[in-house]
């Protein structure tokens, strides 16, 4: 009963730390914004613009805040973040079976988001937010910066505290659950849980967080840059039956393959 009150105090703690970076992130950088822009009298319309734009930027500053926060604390427990997230080499085989399971995936999401259109009245948010902002480092941001930090903290940090405590089928389910919910809105709670269920999974297949970065990455990428601009929804539609079925198939044989 402690071990798991103490679980359950630690995760709280990690999650609290990454909302104070964001908070922090938001009071350093867009509150001095909104008020330079309101020096040059520019419109409050045109302000929440051009700061949803920037919002991927602010979100990535704000994780390397909690980032140097959570290596302090561990640290002070006498343990390492690049130890506890294991970031050991994996095979050229696994990186190509995470970029297929990307794609796969990617479709698949990109096809739920597109159909929800006609059942969920945020969806026009969502194909208007900055994630699919033309801005350069906000792309990268959202690529690069923010999968590394979720991976960090929500794979290497607090899936490995579940996985000390907990059984893993538990442990995975409940990492899942914890990253859906803090990315907000309902679409997004979704199909994320899966995303989170296949990360975890790659992770424990490979034994190294890179697995579960680069297919985050990888994700992110399609899903920013590819099927966006690229690939039309009805073309996706069509790819979706074959995509679930390789996703299966890969995840089938992932594990023997790797192993």
């Amino acid at each position: 009963m402690e071990s798991h009150l103490r679980l359950i105090s630690n995760i709280v703690l990690y999650l609290f730390i990454y909302l104070l970076g964001q908070f922090l992130s938001i009071l350093f950088i867009t509150i001095p914004s909104i008020f330079y822009y309101a020096y040059l009298n520019i419109e409050l319309k045109e302000v929440l613009i051009r700061i949803d734009k920037n919002i991927l930027i602010t979100v990535s500053v704000g994780a390397m805040i909690s980032l140097i926060i959570y290596t302090l604390i561990l640290r002070k427990n006498k343990n390492n973040l690049w130890k506890r997230c294991n970031f050991s080499n994996i095979t050229m085989k696994s990186i190509i079976f995470i970029g297929i399971i990307s794609i796969c995936y990617s479709v698949i999401s990109t096809c739920f988001v597109g159909f929800s259109y006609k059942f969920f009245s945020v969806y026009n948010a969502i194909v208007s937010s900055p994630i699919y902002s033309e801005s350069i480092l906000s792309l990268i941001s959202g690529i690069i910066f923010i999968p590394i930090f979720e991976e960090i903290l929500f794979r290497g940090i607090i899936f490995n505290e579940l996985r000390d405590n907990l059984s893993l089928i538990s442990s995975i389910l409940i990492q899942g659950f914890i990253f859906a919910v803090m990315h907000g809105n309902i679409i997004q709670v979704i199909y994320t849980f899966p995303l989170a269920i296949m990360l975890a999974l790659v992770y424990v297949w490979t034994d190294s967080i890179w697995a579960s970065i680069l297919l985050h990455v990888f994700f992110n990428f399609t899903g920013m840059v590819i099927t966006p601009n690229i690939v039309s929804l009805n073309i996706l539609t069509i790819a979706l039956i074959p995509s679930i079925i390789l996703l299966v198939i890969v995840f089938k044989d992932f594990k023997k393959i790797i192993i």
